[in-house]
């Protein structure tokens, strides 16, 4: 027996993204894709105000409905559409990035320590001074306090192991940039 499809509503899906994407699919997964393609005229809707709708019909949670959108969002099934935003709206979103970025650099600055800072944060971290006398000695000098300061910056405020910042400050020395201001 040969069947054709309907092509009065047809459906649409990216058929190279979908092929990868069918092997890790469930149930509910492929109930809500078929149910959003169903219910669209031109590949796009709003998932918000096709929950109900789709929920309903495929007999599933909202939980279940959000994973399933997740999952198909991660498959590259599904993408967010873009919108056609005012050349008012897109200076705004500009400068609010702008600031925003310019607020977290100023926050990422590492702090500078006095030197009982620095001897009390190198005595109470663990590994922290084996971590600059491995630096002192890939250099190849004796950091003075400010240079100190960057290496307990760098394993205080951004959380890097001494195994990275060994790792780190033996890259620059390889590639000729001694200095830790580089680094």
């Amino acid at each position: 027996m040969k069947l054709e499809i309907n092509k009065k509503d047809q459906v649409y899906l990216p058929t190279k993204e979908l092929s990868r994407a069918l092997d890790g699919a469930c149930e509910e997964d492929l109930k809500v894709l078929l149910m959003l393609c169903a219910l669209t005229d031109d590949g796009s809707f709003d998932t918000s105000e096709c929950k109900e709708a789709v929920t309903e019909a495929a007999g599933i949670s909202d939980t279940e409905y959000e994973s399933a959108l997740a999952y198909w969002r991660g498959a590259r099934v599904l993408k967010a559409k873009k919108t056609q935003k005012s050349k008012n709206e897109n200076a705004d979103e500009k400068e609010r990035i702008k600031e925003k970025t310019k607020k977290s650099l100023l926050e990422d600055k590492l702090p500078d320590y006095t030197e009982e800072e620095l001897a009390l944060k190198i005595d109470n971290t663990k590994n922290l001074k084996q971590t600059v006398d491995e630096c002192q000695q890939i250099i190849g000098k004796i950091f003075t306090p400010s240079d100190v300061s960057v290496i307990v910056g760098m394993a205080d405020r951004l959380a890097f192991s001494g195994e990275y910042i060994t790792m780190l400050v033996a890259y620059c020395s390889g590639i000729g940039k001694k200095s830790l201001r580089y680094v």
